[in-house]
């Protein structure tokens, strides 16, 4: 195989997704500044020319790190970045996810967006949201929420005792736990939810929406510093019947296995949902 073929012919194939792209997308901005909501006769053809660019990039990316050409990987997305990607920085979620005004990716308002699952702009900014819903992440984090409901529901159901006890660790929004309440009354008598987070706004959030529900207790703490802490048992005295990881608990980032986050909890003894090295 000829690498620097494919390469330069990766490269026009790419200039041409890019060139195709704006001129079509300034003649479909130019329609939805007058008709805004007129912008579901685009989405499809919106959706084609985008997954192409993409395409491009991921063929790039793959066929240079294959030949060992790393730098011109970075070279792409410098040039990516620094002319092109404003161009896609449209809509709310895009332009939330870049600003991050919470000063991390992923922040709690972002994922109950991405739940709800419900824009509300028109014109050409409502093609960008509909597209970022669309994606495998979005997807992704929704089908997350409902195994989530699912398996505590089962988990719940299959259990004699009277009361129980549930982590949900890294909460975020809570929308999962405000859903299974208002779908299941039983719950509500039956397990107490333990939220922890480490963003004081998340929490704030999280308790508005679960207002009147004395059986969620909100409790701010760093995933990370509960692993790294020598006695689990000095800042957690309960147990636990089955804790919820909402994030990469692999042990990987940590100084040793022990101190792993999926390994600390087990010292609390339960059940879990998100194996060690797996994300949820």
């Amino acid at each position: 195989m000829n690498t620097d073929l494919s390469i330069n012919e990766m490269k026009m194939s790419f200039r041409k997704s890019v060139k195709l792209y704006l001129k079509r997308a300034q003649e479909i901005e130019s329609y939805l500044t007058k008709r805004p909501e007129e912008w579901g006769r685009f989405q499809s053809e919106f959706n084609e020319k985008v997954n192409e660019i993409f395409r491009d990039v991921m063929n790039f990316e793959k066929v240079n790190f294959a030949a060992g050409n790393e730098n011109k990987v970075y070279k792409l997305k410098q040039m990516f970045i620094n002319r092109f990607r404003m161009l896609f920085v449209k809509g709310d979620y895009c332009e939330w996810s870049l600003r991050k005004p919470y000063g991390y990716a992923g922040d709690f308002k972002i994922i109950d967006d991405i739940y709800l699952n419900n824009p509300t702009t028109t014109g050409f900014e409502r093609l960008f949201d509909n597209y970022f819903q669309m994606t495998a992440t979005a997807v992704g984090v929704r089908n997350r929420k409902n195994d989530f409901k699912r398996i505590i529901i089962s988990f719940v159901n299959s259990k004699s005792k009277s009361k129980l006890r549930i982590m949900d660790l890294a909460s975020g929004p809570c929308r999962d736990v405000k859903e299974m309440l208002s779908e299941n009354n039983s719950l509500y008598k039956k397990v107490i939810f333990d939220c922890y987070d480490h963003d004081e706004n998340a929490i704030a959030y999280a308790k508005k929406l679960l207002k009147g529900y004395s059986n969620v207790n909100f409790i701010k703490e760093n995933a990370i510093r509960i692993a790294l802490k020598k006695d689990i048992h000095t800042m957690i005295d309960k147990k636990y019947d089955f804790i919820f990881e909402g994030i990469d608990f692999s042990p990987a980032p940590y100084p040793t296995k022990e101190k792993s986050i999926g390994t600390v909890l087990e010292q609390l003894g339960f059940c879990k949902f998100g194996e060690s090295g797996t994300v949820f």
